[in-house]
């Protein structure tokens, strides 16, 4: 039988089957382990402290801030760090809650020249008959995903891959619902995020407490390796290069986010730093990988945790580098293959 713990009420059907129980509204407070092997979990339910036997495994997924968290709060991590909380440490690991790799972004906006963009759509009258012309039928302006294009580039041409991707929106970032008299329209806007999808700057995710109400301190450190400003600062001339083509170029009045003038590496870094935000892609605080040649790995191949046995991590926070663009895809292999994994599951050899 599978247990599963969540914040939350409501399921999807997928997951409302005999073999599995859920309590909602519970939040783990430590992985329980004896004798070097996860026996089960202790949690809060309704101000009441419960516990949970494992008859096989416990697998976490937190994702890449939630399983390096619990495991520290369980004594699996950094033991100097643990030690100094007075948390006892069970397992050390220094590689727990490090290696933080993020998509970074940088917002790039330009003025239109008339009214063109789905800012249109947004006056009030006609967003609420586009929802009911989406819910009855599947189609109009509303059943799109607003993002109407993606590139992938080269941010310098010696790479063997690309290492931005645009995300081109035909609305500005903060539009909003308007109406004549009522809410003003605001200025008709292009907005284009700019990725960095292979950043080599690494952040942590550590405790600020031994109490696992208290949220995790997340130290991102975006931008520290001088290469990301490098790929960067291109990608920013390359997005500006593209929209200065016909027939996008027509349609646009002149660049508002971060500014025409600001065209100098030494200005573009500082907006990058000024602006620059993340993609909400986090992975690699539990990274995978062999102790004898990766020190810092947490799971080895199988997504077992090092040094305790019957504990798993199966989420983003395996990764050892990030994936070169979205990580939903990635992340929801990642749970296939545990699946395979836990029930013995194997492709057969390959034929060549």
């Amino acid at each position: 039988e599978i247990y599963t713990l969540s914040l939350h009420d409501a399921l999807p059907i997928s997951l409302q089957r005999p073999n599995l129980q859920t309590f909602s509204h519970a939040q783990v407070q430590r992985v329980i382990v004896e004798g070097g092997r996860a026996v089960g979990v202790e949690f809060l339910q309704d101000g009441q402290r419960r516990r949970l036997r494992a008859a096989r495994e416990v697998i976490l997924c937190g994702g890449a801030y939630g399983s390096p968290q619990l495991l520290m709060l369980s004594g699996i991590g950094p033991g100097t760090d643990l030690q100094a909380l007075g948390i006892p440490v069970r397992q050390d690991l220094s590689g727990v809650g490090a290696n933080l790799i993020e998509h970074p972004r940088m917002p790039l906006q330009f003025r239109a020249r008339a009214p063109v963009t789905f800012l249109s759509q947004l006056r009030f009258d006609r967003a609420v008959m586009n929802v009911l012309r989406w819910a009855f039928t599947g189609a109009g302006p509303f059943a799109t995903q607003i993002c109407s294009g993606t590139v992938l580039l080269k941010s310098q041409p010696q790479l063997d891959r690309p290492d931005i991707q645009l995300l081109c929106n035909p609305v500005r970032i903060d539009a909003r619902l308007w109406f004549p008299g009522v809410v003003n329209e605001q200025e008709h806007c292009f907005y284009i995020t700019v990725c960095q999808l292979y950043a080599k700057s690494r952040g942590r995710v550590s405790l600020r407490s031994p109490d696992p109400a208290d949220a995790p301190r997340i130290g991102l450190n975006l931008f520290s390796h001088p290469d990301d400003l490098v790929s960067m600062r291109e990608g920013i001339r390359a997005a500006r290069a593209i929209y200065r083509q016909l027939p996008q170029a027509a349609l646009i009045d002149r660049e508002t986010i971060p500014g025409a003038g600001l065209d100098s590496d030494e200005a573009l870094d500082a907006a990058i730093r000024q602006l620059g935000g993340i993609t909400h892609h986090p992975v690699g605080t539990c990274a995978m990988g062999d102790l004898a040649r990766s020190p810092d790995a947490v799971v080895d191949p199988q997504l077992r945790v090092h040094g305790v046995a019957g504990l798993r991590v199966a989420d983003a926070s395996i990764m050892p580098t990030i994936v070169g663009g979205n990580t939903n895809a990635a992340t929801l292999m990642i749970g296939e293959k545990a699946a395979d994994l836990l029930l013995g599951r194997t492709l057969a050899p390959a034929t060549v």
